[in-house]
């Protein structure tokens, strides 16, 4: 076994080419987070050029065993071992990128090595442990043996939720919302308006675990492909009696309902296929929540149930760490028991 550094676009290529056949035909995954992915291998944002990355594939003559990329950002101590990808027993080629990442951690001066961080929170994160079906839009998929090769290494977790959408709806707090108002994007001002998501960011969600701040147009890179896919009702925001923003809610359909699982797409036929499966789209996911208030949270909530309630059957939320005791216990509130398990291993 040997380990290759992917520097050439050539080179990179390959680590998309083993990725798309190893999901090749498997019920769960859904290429739409390819996208993110390719990002980050070639470099397409500011937030993906100001990280140090080093794709990583180990081989056995020909054959790759297992990938990841190696990545540093200047804003968190960690060096991540994100994207990560193997085939079925291969442990030792597991171990062997490992220790390349133990290298790289000494040499570039990393506190230590966090598994399953695909960049930033906003980017990715976790190995799924549980839920394996056909996933949902802006959520992780792999393989159900990943967990086998960091079995043994500290661990945080995560969920996200699911449930009837006219369930979670008879489940909504109550509350006194009548000083807040809500409003939708303006979307001929797009960037103002992921610009004004991303200040929310840094004051409502910046003590999230693992969450570190952002540089201006960082959501709006990261969003701009999905425009056309969205309505200005999707980022909803909060306002006080000053007009002071207050919160946010981003939520959306889940667009992976449009898609064949097991096989890849381009953004052109994802766009084709909404227009002709519109129908299939049976869930409505809460992507990000962001807020200073009980309030504000309520009056979001409810503003997001004028927009969904009669539309979809079900509702899905992003992940919620398990350790985030008050939003993990407002969750189970209104939708229930975990639908999906993920896990973030600390390797060094």
């Amino acid at each position: 076994m040997e380990i290759c550094r992917l520097s050439t676009r050539a080179q990179k290529k390959k680590f998309l080419s083993f990725r798309s056949a190893l999901y090749r035909g498997d019920a769960g995954y859904v290429c739409t987070d390819k996208f993110v992915l390719t990002d980050v291998l070639f470099a397409r944002t500011e937030f993906a050029r100001d990280c140090r990355v080093l794709p990583l594939q180990v081989r056995e003559g020909e054959k790759v065993l297992t990938q990841a990329m190696l990545l540093q950002h200047p804003a968190l101590p960690y060096l991540q071992l994100s994207f990560f990808d193997a085939l079925p027993n291969s442990a030792g080629a597991v171990q062997l990128l490992v220790q390349c990442a133990r290298e790289a951690a000494h040499d570039w001066g990393a506190r230590g090595i966090v598994a399953g961080l695909n960049g930033h929170l906003s980017y990715g994160v976790g190995i799924l442990s549980e839920g394996f079906e056909k996933i949902s839009f802006d959520s992780l998929y792999n393989k159900n043996y990943y967990k086998e090769y960091f079995a043994g290494y500290p661990k945080d977790t995560l969920s996200t939720y699911r449930a009837p959408l006219s369930q979670a709806i008879g489940n909504f707090p109550q509350w006194d919302v009548a000083k807040i108002r809500i409003r939708t994007s303006n979307f001929r001002t797009f960037c103002a308006e992921t610009e004004r998501m991303r200040t929310l960011c840094e004051k409502t969600i910046a003590k999230t675990h693992l969450y570190f701040s952002t540089k201006p147009l960082h959501f709006y890179q990261l969003l701009k492909d999905m425009k056309p896919f969205l309505r200005s009702e999707n980022l909803l925001f909060a306002e006080d009696e000053q007009g002071r923003d207050v919160g946010f809610l981003f939520w959306h359909p889940d667009f992976n309902c449009l898609l064949d699982a097991g096989r890849e797409y381009s953004v052109a036929a994802i766009a084709a296929r909404r227009f002709l499966y519109a129908k299939r789209m049976d869930t409505v996911k809460v992507n990000a929540l962001g807020t200073l208030s009980n309030a504000a949270t309520f009056a979001l909530i409810d503003a997001f149930r004028r927009y969904v309630q009669g539309k979809y059957t079900f509702v899905e939320t992003n992940f919620v760490w398990d350790n985030n005791i008050r939003s993990s216990l407002l969750m189970k509130k209104i939708l229930g028991a975990p639908h999906r398990k993920y896990e973030v291993y600390y390797l060094q």
